[in-house]
């Protein structure tokens, strides 16, 4: 199996005020370290807190019903 070097990133789960600083290289390539990941519909943050999920599930419900108000009569 290949990996897409450019879909690939780094999120390391931890409770620490500084994270630790480990770089992975994956095919020559430095991977990216990120702080949150959307998969499969729910957003992982690197603390496990819900916070960014609910604010992507609710900016999304309000995207639709501001689509629906300004559409419908």
């Amino acid at each position: 199996m290949s990996f897409n070097v450019s879909k690939c990133c780094i999120l390391s789960i931890h409770h620490k005020s500084t994270p630790p600083a480990l770089n992975y290289i994956l095919g020559n390539t430095l991977l990216n370290v990120v702080k949150t990941h959307s998969y499969l519909g729910a957003t992982v943050s690197s603390d496990l807190r819900w916070h960014e999920h609910v604010n992507n599930v609710s900016a999304k419900a309000t995207k639709t019903l501001n689509f629906i108000r300004r559409n419908v009569y």
